[in-house]
């Protein structure tokens, strides 16, 4: 799942749902790694990424992560 997610936040924007760590609640965020100079790793724990509705670099726990889906390609 990881490898996808990150391919297509390379090429475009991905919305994300997940359960925050600190609430519990289901959460979703729009994020992508278009045009953005972060190597991700198949391997790390954690996704960074650009948050693309308040404008700051995010992280999220990849085994917190309930689905995504594609929201916009280049």
């Amino acid at each position: 799942m990881i490898d996808s997610i990150i391919s297509a936040m390379k090429v475009g924007e991905v919305e994300i749902e997940y359960t925050s760590l600190v609430s519990g609640k289901a959460k979703k965020v729009m994020g992508t790694l278009k045009d953005k100079a972060l190597n991700q790793s198949n391997d790390n724990e954690r996704i960074v990424f650009w948050d693309v509705k308040n404008e700051k670099y995010e992280d999220i726990k990849i085994d917190t992560i309930t689905g995504w889906q594609i929201k916009w390609r280049a």
